[in-house]
């Protein structure tokens, strides 16, 4: 363990110089009955993935924070679906102190951080459980604390160049991400939801064009309208609007019901 890092007591840090994913590490500790709190950084992942199994491309400097928290909230999936935009605003919160104040940070709903347009982070869900209670969650997450990876199907950032930032060090990243997160996820279990979506909301892009990809294999293209009060997005397409929940987004227990 990196005796450097200092952590509130919410949480058991396992720290992995080699393992697959870090997500995939914390879900398989989730599954074997790990509690709550207990937070994976894979500090080099062998083969580190973003949603829907896709490759999080390496950085030509190495330079990435990949981590992952497990919960255990016993709630529906549709209420836990929400601690999205909790990690989201986390990651944004740490970044802020990182990058130049001139540097435009927005969200494309619901869970990429971008840097000035580019994505500089994502956030990521997986889920066991039924759709009225999650036995356990796992929150992933990964950030360019460095140089981009070059050879993306879309544009990506990095704080160290587009935040304009010299040098982050992604444990110290880490450590201000926990520490905010606790923060939020304090306010959301208070039944809170509606401040977290209105900071979320105040910098998501919208009336813009969006294509999302769901876990059932199909596809929703329009331009992105807005949010409800659960953090559903409304997508108008050709054939007219069309609502995207965020459990149907992640694939959490209960998609297939609705």
């Amino acid at each position: 363990m990196n005796s450097s890092l200092e952590l509130p007591n919410a949480y058991t840090l396992v720290e992995l110089a080699s393992t697959d994913d870090a997500r995939a590490e914390a879900v398989r500790r989730a599954r074997a009955g790990e509690p709550e709190g207990t937070l994976v950084w894979a500090t080099a992942p062998e083969s580190a993935r973003a949603r829907l199994g896709r490759p999080w491309l390496p950085a030509p400097d190495g330079q990435q924070l990949h981590a992952a928290l497990i919960l255990r909230p016993d709630l529906p999936a549709d209420t836990c679906a929400e601690l999205a935009v909790a990690a989201v605003l986390a990651i944004a919160r740490a970044l802020a102190d990182e990058v130049e104040p001139v540097t435009e940070l927005h969200y494309r709903w619901p869970n990429d951080l971008l840097l000035n347009e580019g994505k500089a982070g994502g956030v990521w869900l997986e889920a066991g459980g039924t759709t009225d209670s999650l036995d356990w969650m796992v929150i992933g997450w990964a950030v360019n604390t460095g140089t981009p990876p070059r050879s993306l199907d879309f544009a990506a950032a990095g704080i160290g160049r587009e935040g304009g930032a010299e040098e982050v060090d992604p444990g110290a990243l880490l450590q201000s991400i926990a520490r905010h997160l606790l923060t939020w996820i304090d306010l959301w279990d208070q039944g809170e939801f509606a401040p977290l979506r209105d900071s979320w909301r105040g910098r998501l892009q919208l009336d813009q064009p969006i294509e999302l990809r769901l876990p059932d294999g199909s596809r929703v293209s329009g331009t992105a309208e807005d949010t409800d009060e659960t953090g559903s997005l409304t997508v108008r397409t050709d054939s007219g609007a069309r609502q995207v929940t965020l459990v149907q987004f992640f694939g959490l227990p209960g998609t297939s019901d609705g």
